[in-house]
């Protein structure tokens, strides 16, 4: 038996699942504070809700959570002072409002719209004036309650829903390969990384039954519970440079990016591929990817998104300092990185 003593902890949460505006009926809060962009905030009649409370709605989140908006937000939070904060909509806006509590610490309640999975992590990031992805992480920014309402997803647009997904997916890929230990953090990924690729394909229906929608909810929550535990890798590094240079929406950086870092981490851990496949029962998880990518009809290559190519080399640059790498169960090199980049710019296999 190892003498190296080893941590397991389990966040300390309250699952709902259901309508969230029942969910939150019986909500307690004498000053709410909304965060969602126009879309997801647009969603209820928050002074209706909370017909006792003083309620302020910020409806202006944006992908990646540029550090301007969240400058607004916490104008915004420092003058209420909110007791309770409702986060709804995507990563992006649930990401926004964990920013909040580094300045107060308000009961925390999170209705996700899509897969992103952010309901379920300690962390966020801000995308700053820099172009990178930073942020924090730490229990304050878990939140206490999740509310899952599957007709949200029903609302959201197809090529979005699926992009969501593929990112769901590789959350579940990256925690299983990732070096951090966790025994319910690797259930929770393999568990989910075999519900995905048949769930990802029925998210093509149309339109989407609640039953699917109940099932999509679950296998995001499980990925999103897997990389909070576990961790993440050389894919979700690659994802957070190109966002955070970019802009471009995380889901839409996921299916560009997921063949090329899952063909990397195969020629530099090959065993680590091997034990996914077998865990995820795919024969070729890098060709199964692609494929994957193509029938779902998303973007398979970075130039095809208006980046220019002057971008390639500084983007691999930055991937050698990204701090995901940490995880991955191999080191890269700048010639891994270079050529890695190269070939999420062109497609080349």
């Amino acid at each position: 038996m190892s003498s190296t003593l080893t941590k397991t902890h389990f966040p300390p949460q309250v699952i709902l699942q259901g309508k969230f505006q029942e969910a939150l009926s019986s909500l307690a809060g004498n000053r709410v504070l909304v965060v969602g962009s126009s879309r997801s905030a647009g969603l209820a009649d928050w002074p209706a809700l909370f017909p006792k409370a003083e309620v302020e709605v910020f409806a202006e989140s944006a992908p990646h959570s540029p550090q301007e908006v969240l400058d607004k937000l916490l104008t915004v939070a420092e003058v209420q002072r909110p007791d309770t904060l409702i986060a709804i909509g995507s990563s992006s806006a649930i990401d926004l409002a964990k920013a909040v509590f580094d300045s107060i610490s308000p009961e925390f309640i999170a209705i996700p719209t899509s897969l992103g999975g952010s309901e379920m992590t300690n962390v966020y990031g801000i995308r700053t004036s820099k172009g990178t992805k930073e942020g924090n992480g730490g229990l304050q920014y878990l939140a206490r309650k999740v509310i899952y309402d599957p007709g949200l997803l029903i609302t959201i647009p197809g090529h979005e829903l699926a992009a969501s997904a593929i990112n769901s997916w590789a959350h579940c890929i990256e925690a299983f390969y990732s070096v951090k230990p966790h025994w319910f953090g690797k259930a929770a990924a393999v568990q989910g990384g075999r519900a995905w690729p048949t769930l990802l394909q029925s998210t093509q229906k149309k339109p989407l039954d609640i039953n699917l929608c109940e099932q999509l909810f679950e296998a995001a929550s499980l990925a999103g519970f897997a990389i909070n535990t576990c961790g993440l890798g050389l894919h979700h590094a690659v994802c957070h440079v190109i966002g955070g240079a970019t802009g471009i929406r995380h889901g839409i950086i996921n299916a560009i990016a997921l063949p090329h870092t899952l063909a990397m981490n195969r020629e530099i851990a090959p065993d680590a591929i091997r034990k996914l496949e077998k865990a995820f029962v795919i024969d070729d998880i890098v060709i199964f990817a692609e494929q994957l990518v193509r029938q779902l009809g998303l973007p398979d290559r970075l130039d095809a998104m208006n980046v220019s190519h002057e971008m390639v080399q500084p983007l691999s640059e930055a991937l050698m300092h990204a701090h995901h790498l940490k995880f991955n169960p191999a080191a890269i090199q700048q010639k891994h990185a270079d050529r890695l980049m190269e070939h999420i710019f062109s497609g080349a296999s």
